[in-house]
């Protein structure tokens, strides 16, 4: 992958050199003031010419055509270098175009289907993102005491366990088979912000009564479906049992949650049922062993590396926990700042930058705040398509246009659709607890809080090199490239969200 990234940048850059030098082929280069003699004041027509020669007038007539062929080459050079600029910030950007792709509010899933003619087993785990960590640590904490001890979670993981286990449906042939909890362990883990994660390894079995030689399996998952994050099965045969068919890989591609990598344009699986065809035989080994064979347990210590505090009533802690995973949001939410950047592109004025900034704010605070709450709903396949549009508008305008005449009530409205965006990250862990608890307000405004205060500062730093570089030469060709970028950026992220990537 490093390799093909390096190959693309080499790529654009060819086309943006050879964009570059058609651009300055395309007419004579333009004086500027000083060199035009006008002692770096730019030249004034008074009024009509009233002395000179003819020769005078006919030198004035053909300066004014070649600046008009030269202005008629040098647009047609500049919209065909933008083109190519543009197609060479693509391939580049696309290449980086997945935003945050898993996220703090994710619970990623791992089932370990291992089959064989005496038990079936489901190893299955469980990675909470620093969002549901939060919240089920709060959960957990049965005495109130503000802290999660060892113990509560152990109360909790064996209650989880429980809950988890009648959702997890499994048919061979005929026969339903009744999972048990063999055994179960938890770690907590570092994070983001400085926040824990939680991982869960939970061991059922099922033993079956004897199967047919031939029979078919089914696998279903039912446990909070709806939650975003990785889902995946993996199937294999133990000896005496031989898959002819299933429709899930056979091999574990997370190593049980702990590396979500995945190649570029392939999106995180969405698995929670699988079915198989299997032949009982005894003493014929299974195509492969059980997936999680002399696996890695360094991920699942005896104890916790220390308690875990979740800060109930009163919640300060709590709060700059929310405040630091909105700084962490931001910071990590590429399309939101592509777009904030967009818009710093287009305002020349530190005015313009206020009202376009509070109108921004103001309009996703508003749609963070309703759809963390539960009272406004917009689903992901809309919300995610339609921000990376509006990355494309800004940058689109900013590339060809130059100015932001309805740069407020853009901001304005397009805020609206990015406070959906930033809704995602809480919906599911904060609002379910705004009936109870009486922190959900106060985390709410603390994310959000901190999602502005790196906002604002980023531009605040952006904003005064943005209008230092104004006084160069190459100020306006280098804020074309920039809006082109954005525009790069914004068409990739629609195509994979289209995509479903």
């Amino acid at each position: 992958m490093p390799e093909a990234a390096g190959y693309l940048r080499s790529c654009a850059a060819r086309l943006c050199a050879e964009a570059g030098g058609k651009a300055s082929r395309g007419g004579p280069a333009w004086p500027n003031r000083a060199q035009a003699g006008y002692g770096g004041q730019a030249p004034r027509t008074v009024g009509p010419t009233t002395t000179g020669s003819k020769d005078a007038h006919r030198g004035g007539e053909a300066f004014h055509r070649g600046r008009r062929r030269h202005c008629s080459v040098q647009s047609r050079g500049g919209a065909m270098s933008r083109f190519r600029l543009f197609l060479g910030l693509l391939v580049v950007v696309a290449e980086a175009a997945v935003a945050h792709p898993l996220g703090n509010n994710t619970v990623n899933r791992q089932a370990v289907i291992a089959i064989s003619p005496e038990e079936t087993r489901v190893t299955y785990h469980l990675d909470l993102a620093e969002i549901p960590t939060l919240a089920e640590g709060i959960a957990a904490d049965a005495d109130r005491d503000g802290q999660t001890s060892d113990a509560e979670w152990d109360g909790w993981a064996r209650r989880r366990a429980e809950d988890i286990r009648p959702l997890l449906d499994l048919k061979l042939g005929d026969q339903a088979l009744a999972l048990r909890v063999d055994g179960l362990a938890w770690h907590l883990a570092p994070g983001d912000a400085g926040l824990p994660i939680l991982r869960m390894r939970i061991r059922y079995a099922a033993s079956p009564a004897a199967p047919p030689m031939r029979v078919s399996f089914r696998y279903q998952d039912r446990y909070e479906t709806a939650r975003p994050g990785w889902k995946e099965i993996c199937l294999s045969g133990l000896e005496g049992v031989v898959v002819t068919a299933s429709n899930v890989p056979d091999r574990d591609r997370s190593r049980s949650l702990t590396d979500f990598g995945l190649p570029f344009g392939l999106s995180a699986p969405q698995e929670l049922s699988a079915s198989a065809e299997l032949i009982f035989s005894a003493g014929t080994a299974g195509p492969g062993q059980d997936p999680l064979a002399g696996e890695n347990s360094a991920g699942f210590p005896a104890a916790s590396d220390g308690t875990f505090h979740a800060v109930r009533n009163g919640g300060w802690r709590e709060a700059w926990a929310f405040f630091r995973l909105g700084m962490h949001h931001i910071a990590m939410g590429f399309d939101h700042l592509a777009f904030l950047f967009g818009l710093l592109l287009l305002s020349s004025r530190l005015g313009d930058v206020v009202k376009v900034v509070t109108a921004f704010t103001l309009a996703h605070s508003a749609t963070l705040g309703l759809a963390a709450h539960g009272w406004v709903t917009a689903p992901g396949e809309v919300i995610e398509p339609a921000i990376a549009l509006t990355i494309v508008y800004v940058g689109a305008l900013g590339a060809w246009r130059r100015h932001l005449g309805h740069g407020v009530w853009l901001a304005f409205g397009f805020g609206l659709v990015h406070g959906f965006g930033f809704a995602g990250a809480l919906s599911e862990s904060l609002a379910s607890r705004s009936d109870g608890g009486g922190n959900w307000l106060l985390n709410l405004a603390s994310f959000n809080l901190g999602i502005e205060t790196l906002q604002l500062l980023l531009v605040s730093l952006a904003f005064p090199l943005l209008r230092f570089s104004e006084r160069f030469a190459w100020a306006h060709r280098a804020e074309i490239a920039a809006s082109l970028s954005v525009m790069a950026a914004g068409l990739g992220w629609l195509i994979l969200r289209l995509a479903g990537v």
